[in-house]
């Protein structure tokens, strides 16, 4: 997606995926106990790590997987 795209090669700070279900996903589960979470839900959440919220989402993602990933 174009998100993928300024996280990952233009490096971009302050992006939010909202379409990423790995983000949605973590959400639910660090935020909602397991719950599901809309959309907006995710983005009134997400607002407290403005500008950093790329460095959110990839927290989130890495909350998912037991196992290191080379980046």
């Amino acid at each position: 997606t174009a998100e993928m795209f300024l996280i990952f090669h233009l490096m971009r700070p302050n992006v939010l995926p909202l379409d990423d279900l790995g983000l949605i996903k973590g959400i639910s589960q660090s935020y909602f106990s397991g719950e599901p979470v809309s959309r907006a839900e995710a983005r009134d959440v997400a607002e407290a790590w403005s500008p950093f919220r790329t460095v959110g989402t990839w927290y989130l993602w890495r909350s998912l997987d037991p196992l290191p990933v080379a980046y």
